[in-house]
């Protein structure tokens, strides 16, 4: 499986070529494998690999884009049917780039559509995997902070934008807009109550009755001065909300008047902010729960105790920027958890901390996401190549591989 990764560059000079992020989904585990051995065969790709603890995890985009070698092509007035370089690259979706940065990607859960969103201009576009290409684009007219799913497939969407307007997309487009109190950085959908909860740099959690169409009175927090993210348990009717002060702070959606629990995740600090808890997630069986903090420590607690389980430490200061787990087994120790920092992606065994994987990135990483299939980051960020900023996305062969890879 491979993290596909979304980059934030810097926007090139009005002279210079024009920057392109792109991202790229997974590739067969065999694929990696046959490449490892190959790198002098014809037409078979050869990509760099980095090894930890004999676990090879194979960089998917190393070398040029396809418009890269049509340029250079282009200028140098060469053909590039023998160009062995051209011959030996990996394309498995086309056209999945941005002009400049690739902002989040998200996998439907179904498993058949990808979509992204990315500048410049801000638009959003959805890939279909059974064709292994675009399915549509659309223009948005500001910045996405957040999106996701609300059907299985890609008929309907979410985003929540920079300027505190969350939009409303159907199968056809663009269907309904509106803005919320506060400027928001997260959204978590109840899928039981149609309820879509969006918290943000106020003390409350907005919530939106979606069957209704109206606002539903505000979950108050009783601690938290800002919220980061908002997380909803997949099988218990709990929503947990992760901010400053160190702590997380879950309620129950049948009864939000009475806090349900504050969980301590780290020591606050507030000299400068190292005790925030920036981001949570739930695992798929809705038994664990992951907290990341702004010093780079995660740590993973069953939900019937406050006692961790587990815990890693990114050791290198930054923040964790985004957390999912993802499952190989039955097991407990089948177990994963992903975590992102703005410059490391930790792979590791949620019920012991043992690493699995990692991948350091020379540039900033925002979000990682898994699917049970797939695994995609998004967005570590750019590296600069022959003018260009290409997002590496990662292949680690025991996460398997989708159904839709040929």
């Amino acid at each position: 499986v491979s993290p596909a990764i979304a980059t934030d560059g810097p926007r090139p000079a009005p002279s210079a070529p024009r920057a392109r992020a792109r991202a790229c989904a997974c590739v067969r585990a065999h694929v990696g494998a046959r490449a490892e051995g190959c790198r002098g065969g014809v037409g078979r790709a050869a990509m760099q690999v980095t090894e930890l603890n004999d676990v090879k995890v194979y960089n998917l985009s190393a070398g040029k884009s396809l418009p890269q070698f049509l340029e250079e092509a282009r200028k140098n007035n060469k053909s590039l049917r023998y160009n062995e370089d051209f011959r030996r690259r990996i394309d498995i979706i086309q056209d999945f780039e941005f002009n400049v940065t690739c902002g989040r990607v998200r996998v439907s859960p179904d498993g058949t559509y990808l979509a992204a969103t990315g500048v410049y201009p801000p638009e959003v576009r959805i890939f279909d995997t059974r064709e292994l290409g675009l399915k549509c684009s659309r223009g948005l007219h500001c910045e996405v902070v957040d999106f996701m799913f609300l059907s299985d497939d890609y008929r309907k969407l979410v985003y929540l934008l920079e300027d505190r307007t969350v939009e409303f997309h159907a199968q056809s487009g663009f269907h309904h807009r509106l803005r919320v109190p506060k400027a928001g950085r997260s959204m978590a959908y109840d899928a039981e109550t149609c309820t879509l909860l969006v918290g943000g740099s106020s003390n409350e959690v907005v919530r939106l009755d979606l069957e209704v169409g109206t606002f539903v009175s505000p979950i108050p927090m009783k601690e938290l001065e800002e919220v980061h993210q908002v997380a909803v348990n997949p099988k218990l009717p709990v929503m947990s909300c992760a901010g400053d002060k160190g702590i997380v702070e879950s309620y129950d959606l049948r009864d939000t008047t009475q806090r349900l629990r504050s969980l301590q995740v780290c020591n606050p600090d507030t000299t400068d902010g190292g005790g925030h808890v920036t981001c949570c997630a739930y695992s798929p069986n809705g038994m664990h729960l992951a907290a990341g903090t702004s010093s780079g420590l995660v740590r993973v607690f069953d939900v019937r105790s406050s006692k961790p389980l587990a815990a890693r430490d990114h050791m290198n200061g930054f923040a964790i920027r985004s957390l999912s787990f993802h499952t190989r087994g039955p097991e407990s120790t089948d177990l994963l958890v992903g975590s992102a920092d703005s410059k490391s992606v930790k792979i590791w065994e949620a019920t012991t901390g043992k690493i699995a994987a990692t991948v350091e990135s020379p540039n900033t990483i925002n979000s990682l996401t898994f699917s049970p299939t797939l695994a995609c980051s998004s967005p570590p960020t750019t590296r600069r190549a022959s003018g260009c900023t290409l997002c590496p996305p990662w292949a680690w062969p025991p996460l398997g591989a989708p159904s839709w890879i040929r």
